[in-house]
């Protein structure tokens, strides 16, 4: 059966494709990994297979989560790594997708080729560099970048080492990212983020945390503004992942 892995770090980036192919036809099953404290979805319709997993935020887990789908499957089609990144070039919208070439490690500099040579690389995408950074880049941090690498367009924290964990595996690999904040966006604090993004809890609840760990209304205020620009981006993130998992299945709709 040919299988496509779509990898995200959080399940919140994967939400909107997940309730989809759990309203299909598409049959589902799930994988459960409880020393890694990690689930697999599976979604199989003909002779197609398409799985979801995640790594969780920054490289700790990636080359852990990625030889256990190694060993789950053996001969994937390839890994489509998707969610979210911060825009470097003001030209780049909230939802614009991002579909680097190459990928960079902020500290080494190296810079890696991507394997997948798809057909099915989304309409309108961006194909400039990605950089993977060590945590979310404020103002600052991006115009430092766009001086230093004029190539990179956007900024993420796992891409580099998805694409390293899967080149010593030989796996095809490819990177399809939304724009959660712009190049002019200010975040609040690095560890309200997780606040925010986090999929267990209601609005009100993310703000009766924040109040509670005395956040100031300003990161509260940029907290929301993040969620809220996270849930556009997540929007289209989900319909250019229905085309392209339309085009790789051959499968005239999901559901």
């Amino acid at each position: 059966m040919r299988t496509l892995i779509l990898l995200s770090a959080t399940a919140f980036e994967t939400r909107g494709i997940v309730a989809l192919l759990n309203a299909s036809q598409w049959r589902h099953n799930v994988a459960d990994f409880p020393t890694q404290r990690k689930q697999v979805l599976m979604y199989a319709k003909n002779a197609s297979c398409v799985a979801v997993c995640h790594t969780g935020i920054g490289n700790v887990m990636i080359d852990e989560t990625i030889a256990m789908l190694f060993e789950l499957f053996p001969r994937p089609m390839g890994i489509v790594h998707v969610g979210f990144a911060g825009a470097v070039s003001p030209s780049l919208a909230v939802g614009s997708i991002v579909y680097p070439s190459y990928v960079y490690e902020e500290r080494s500099q190296e810079r890696l080729p991507l394997l997948f040579d798809s057909e099915c690389i989304p309409r309108g995408a961006n194909m400039g560099d990605m950089m993977t950074v060590c945590a979310p880049c404020d103002i600052n941090e991006k115009r430092a970048i766009a001086v230093q690498q004029p190539r990179v367009v956007a900024v993420d924290m796992e891409a580099f080492h998805v694409v390293h964990a899967c080149r010593s595996r030989y796996i095809p690999i490819a990177i399809c990212k939304t724009i959660s904040d712009k190049a002019s966006s200010r975040l609040p604090r690095r560890n309200v983020v997780p606040v925010w993004l986090s999929m267990r809890t209601t609005i009100a609840k993310k703000i009766e945390q924040s109040l509670e760990q005395r956040y100031s209304f300003w990161d509260i205020g940029r907290g929301y503004q993040l969620y809220r620009n996270c849930v556009c981006a997540g929007e289209t993130l989900t319909t250019t992942l229905v085309s392209y998992i339309q085009q790789w299945s051959k499968e005239e709709a999901l559901c």
